[in-house]
């Protein structure tokens, strides 16, 4: 509630100048709350988007470990597919050598067997190591790039980091439309933060090659 005040001075009764600066006074405040709801929301932190596909695909040791375990998994199928042919070689020749039913052919025939049983055990395992060197690159290249991330994050004043698709839309390609369709991040402007991500993972020191534990 406003009191009415008078005021008597050599200008006379001065109501309307108390009133005046009342109603200046109150749009002062007004502007002065917005300011504040507004530095209180940038307070609270900015929202950008990250291409999580792009940092894995120039990330140069990622790149380099996971042509290692190709290359592995490479030799390793050489190995397993001449292991294999030598047992074919075996088998053909113990067709030639004894007739079919007789004891030294079931013999033969069941070591032959055998043999090749323990080649798909070891070829199953060979493989699954692999995967899981593959499986333990990804996961070690991501906890760096979120560490990496939480850094930037706290040294811009970032409070949350969106998945976001950079890439170009093949719009002949009916699975690249629908992936393109289903993007999390439909519009955003200036707030990508892949290449300082990309950068920053560039000088880290953290490892991740897939034999490091």
């Amino acid at each position: 509630m406003i009191r009415t005040v008078l005021y008597l001075g050599h200008g006379g009764l001065k109501l309307k100048s108390l009133v005046n600066k009342y109603r200046c006074l109150m749009l002062v405040a007004a502007l002065v709350g917005t300011c504040t709801a507004t530095a209180n929301a940038q307070d609270g932190g900015f929202t950008v988007v990250l291409d999580v596909a792009r940092v894995f695909k120039e990330n140069t040791r990622f790149d380099s470990a996971m042509k290692s375990i190709q290359q592995e998994a490479e030799q390793v199928k050489v190995q397993v597919q001449g292991q294999l042919e030598a047992l074919q070689a075996e088998a053909a020749k113990v067709i030639e050598t004894f007739k079919q039913g007789t004891p030294e052919f079931q013999r033969e025939e069941t070591r032959l067997e055998q043999q090749q049983a323990s080649l798909r055990t070891k070829a199953r395992q060979l493989n699954e190591e692999l995967l899981n060197k593959e499986a333990k690159l990804y996961h070690d290249t991501y906890l760096q790039m979120q560490q990496v991330v939480a850094d930037l994050a706290e040294k811009h004043n970032i409070a949350m980091v969106l998945r976001f698709d950079s890439s170009k839309v093949d719009a002949e390609n009916r699975a690249d439309v629908i992936k393109a369709v289903n993007r999390g991040v439909v519009y955003q402007k200036e707030l990508d933060i892949t290449d300082m991500v990309i950068e920053n993972m560039r000088s880290s020191t953290a490892a991740i090659m897939p034999n490091n534990r």
